[in-house]
């Protein structure tokens, strides 16, 4: 999916060519009937007439090809197809400066507007050969006449008696050398100012790109949201196949793929996360910090990936994402072909990589916010008011299911004496080292919360109350086999549990929670180190 896309620039000027070609066509059948009607002899207009159609006929068939280029455009066609153009009009008018003159044509001086329409369409080679041929054609032209194998024509009211120019060989070969400067300056003018407007307006094109996607990425803090918009945007302006971006993380010296377009799905299984392999490719991006360009992956002894290699990309740009001093991923734009990426497009990817790692960066901010809106800061397990919530959520879908879910309360026994004994930093070191207890012996589905002091929940989704019990008894004899503190002599201590289920037991949040804690009392009067389920009055009396 592409949010925005130019049209390729290369195409906007071919285009804007075409339609200048529509002006000159138009201009040249009103010059032939201007002319027309002021001389009656001495001028033939059918040659004009000819050239003009002949430049109307091309024209149209540029203009369609153009048409279908815009909808399937490859740029190496694009090239090819403006230096034809570029090419054709230069015969043609030298055509024209035959049929009126040669070096005495009014229409000499049009190779000038040639060298500035050359110099914008093409590059500044491109331009160059078409200051040379340009010059070649008309030294032709010239030389021809004067040696007199080429006859003279001058089909023009404007140059009554022209022939006596060629009568001097010097003049012929001042009017080339001339000629000759004029159109190579004219084209390293034109390429110049046409370079300096080109970074004017590239700049101008990135502002307008960037304030795009500030207005996209103002509508979503959500990260994956965010990169998939870049990646797009970035896949799109740069006219690749595909793209990704990676986060690293430093701890496990990995990458891990965050986004992705353009791959098969056993590229992206097996690039879902990696080992930073020392000496490679990314290593070399990661430490360097820098762009990194690939215009053919065959010729490049860094790239040696053969998941890459086999998927069959050729060239890519690579720009890692910084944020505060660090690397925190890498944005990759990919093409199945070998490409010659301009450092305009470079350019480009390095803006979105910034903008990339901003929103990263904003993103773990925003999570660790939010972590620890929702996170007790001593045990590092889950708060109690987002013990509520979830427990409010689970209640809702094991009634939309018909699912049991069970929950378990539990405290230290004798916390307050054990505060009292060791003092409160051991007190804090218990209550960490219960919480990491607890999470080792929950399963990856259960919800561990501290509820307030020494006491903990436990949620069990999808379990009812006899497996619940089974947990909580597996939880309080591991706390018995353990020693827990931080000093020399570590200590032991026992838990007391109690379990109540829904919607056995209870069938709202308060209820259930106050059934668990009724059984955790049931157990702690029944001298403490104990796991108690919860048993209804009716059911006892029963």
């Amino acid at each position: 999916m592409s949010y925005y896309q130019d049209k390729p620039e290369t195409l906007e000027r071919v285009q804007w060519l075409i339609k200048l070609r529509w002006v000159a066509v138009t201009g040249t059948f009103v010059a032939i009937c201007v002319a027309e009607a002021l001389t009656s002899s001495g001028f033939f207009i059918m040659p004009y007439c000819l050239g003009a159609v002949l430049i109307a006929c091309y024209n149209l068939a540029f203009s369609l090809y153009a048409e279908s280029l815009s909808l399937n455009y490859d740029e190496k066609k694009a090239t090819k197809f403006a230096n034809l153009q570029v090419s054709l009009d230069l015969t043609v008018l030298t055509y024209f400066v035959y049929l009126s003159g040669g070096a005495e044509s009014p229409f000499i001086s049009f190779f000038v507007f040639h060298m500035i329409t050359a110099s914008i369409l093409l590059s500044t080679k491109s331009s160059y050969l078409q200051a040379g041929l340009a010059t070649s054609l008309c030294s032709f032209i010239l030389i021809g006449e004067y040696l007199r194998f080429l006859p003279h024509w001058n089909l023009t009211i404007l140059r009554p008696n022209p022939y006596g120019f060629y009568l001097e060989g010097r003049v012929v070969a001042i009017t080339i050398l001339e000629l000759t400067a004029m159109l190579f300056l004219t084209a390293y003018l034109t390429n110049y100012l046409a370079g300096l407007l080109r970074e004017k307006q590239e700049g101008i094109k990135e502002l307008s790109r960037l304030l795009k996607i500030g207005k996209l990425l103002g509508s979503t803090l959500k990260l994956d949201t965010i990169l998939n918009i870049i990646l797009d945007t970035a896949v799109s302006e740069t006219r690749t196949t595909a793209g990704s971006v990676v986060l690293f993380d430093e701890k496990k010296d990995e990458l891990t793929l965050r986004v992705a377009r353009g791959f098969s799905k056993p590229f992206l299984n097996k690039t879902s996360s990696w080992k930073i392999r020392k000496g490679g490719m990314t290593d070399m991006i990661l430490k360097e910090g820098k762009p990194f360009v690939i215009g053919d992956t065959s010729k490049s002894e860094l790239f040696k990936n053969p998941v890459a290699i086999k998927e069959g990309i050729k060239s890519l740009i690579a720009v890692p994402l910084f944020t505060e001093d660090r690397v925190v991923g890498i944005i990759y734009v990919d093409d199945f072909k070998p490409r010659n990426f301009t450092k305009s497009e470079v350019r480009l990817v390095s803006l979105f990589a910034t903008q990339a790692a901003v929103a990263v960066n904003n993103a773990q901010l925003h999570e660790k916010t939010k972590e620890l809106a929702i996170t007790d800061g001593l045990t590092k397990v889950f708060n109690h008011r987002h013990f509520r919530e979830t427990l409010e959520n689970e209640i809702i879908r094991a009634d939309r299911y018909h699912h049991p879910l069970s929950l378990t309360m539990m405290d230290i026994d004798c916390f307050k004496k054990y505060n009292d004994i060791y003092g409160h930093f051991e007190g804090d070191v218990l209550l960490k080292d219960i919480s990491d207890l607890l999470k080792r012996y929950t399963r990856e589905m259960d919800f561990v919360a501290r509820y307030g002091g020494d006491e903990f929940v436990i949620i069990s989704p999808e379990t009812d109350k006899e497996r619940a019990v089974e947990m909580a008894e597996r939880i309080r004899v591991e706390v018995v086999e353990s020693f827990f503190g931080s000093e020399e002599a570590y200590k032991s201590v026992t838990m007391s549990l109690g379990v109540a289920s829904f919607p056995t037991d209870a069938v709202s949040v308060d209820d259930l929670i106050k059934k668990a804690d009724a059984a955790l009392y049931k157990a702690k009067r029944a001298k403490r180190n104990k796991v108690c389920a919860f048993v209804s009055v009716s059911k006892t009396g029963a």
